[in-house]
């Protein structure tokens, strides 16, 4: 099966990394509907890490996407403090850790060539792209082409 064949491919590039356990953080970025949440429920799983999906601490009444970010930052320290890692995904994810001051030690970016933003983020996703390159910047790039959008 294609997606499992991608999704363990980023497995073993993770895991080269990973072991020894210790504080280091995964970060998972793309445009929407590309299959992020999916690859970090799926490595969550696999590699026994909690995965947060930024998604859930969306504040709604903004019209670009714009988190919580206390809240973020404080799930990802309390399990640094343990020294242990934590996946992170979402769209916008190295703004969002920037904005807290965190740099990835690892950075996925899920490509699917017929992904597109959608009119509310026509604007902010190039311009986003642009300033912060995570499809040139990746550690590992997962493309999700066998995911028809």
């Amino acid at each position: 099966m294609i997606l499992a064949q991608e999704y363990e491919e980023v497995i073993d590039a993770i895991k080269k990394h990973l072991y020894p356990r210790r504080k280091y953080l995964i970060a998972i970025d793309g445009y929407p509907g590309t299959g992020k949440s999916s690859l970090s429920r799926f490595l969550a799983f696999k590699l026994e890490m909690p995965a947060i999906e930024t998604d859930l601490l969306r504040v709604l009444e903004e019209e670009q996407p714009s988190y919580r970010l206390g809240e973020l930052r404080n799930l990802i320290q309390s399990r640094h403090d343990q020294n242990r890692p934590v996946i992170v995904e979402g769209i916008f994810t190295l703004d969002t850790l920037d904005k807290i001051g965190l740099v990835p030690d690892y950075l996925i970016y899920v490509d699917n060539s017929e992904a597109n933003c959608g009119y509310s983020l026509r604007h902010s996703m190039p311009e986003y792209l642009e300033k912060y390159k995570p499809h040139v910047l990746a550690s590992y790039v997962c493309n999700t082409d066998f995911i028809k959008m």
